[in-house]
């Protein structure tokens, strides 16, 4: 028993199409896929959404799903002066801003998930 790559649908070892979509089989090791099942429990092929290839793999992922940010901005001092360059007739005073202290975001709280994600092995599209 073998399945579709375009439908998913399984067919016949000896069979040159597909019953269900018409797509011309060809001989591809079926154990290489990534299968998904729907809500009846068929078994069936995971495609990519932008190149429509079979070839996918799983990833596992984790990130933190934050209950609030707080954002901290940040503080600058700024200092104007006099400015008697004789080359710059028209600028009176020159300003110099100094940093103090830089912007902070702030993640607390929130729990850790772990999420399986599918990417294409042919274009690198993460779904």
């Amino acid at each position: 028993m073998a399945w579709c790559e375009r439908c998913g649908n399984a067919y016949d070892d000896k069979a040159r199409f597909c019953a269900e979509c018409g797509n011309a089989l060809t001989d591809r090791d079926s154990d290489a896929l990534v299968y998904w099942f729907d809500w009846q429990g068929n078994k069936r092929v995971v495609f990519c959404p932008r190149c429509g290839s079979p070839r996918c793999s799983i990833y596992t992922t984790s990130f933190a799903n934050p209950t609030y940010i707080t954002m901290i901005p940040a503080k600058v001092k700024t200092r104007y002066t006099l400015d008697l360059n004789p080359f710059h007739p028209f600028t009176l005073f020159k300003e110099k801003t100094k940093v103090k202290r830089a912007e902070q975001v702030i993640i607390r709280g929130g729990e850790k998930r772990i999420v399986q994600r599918y990417i294409c092995d042919s274009c690198g599209e993460v779904f």
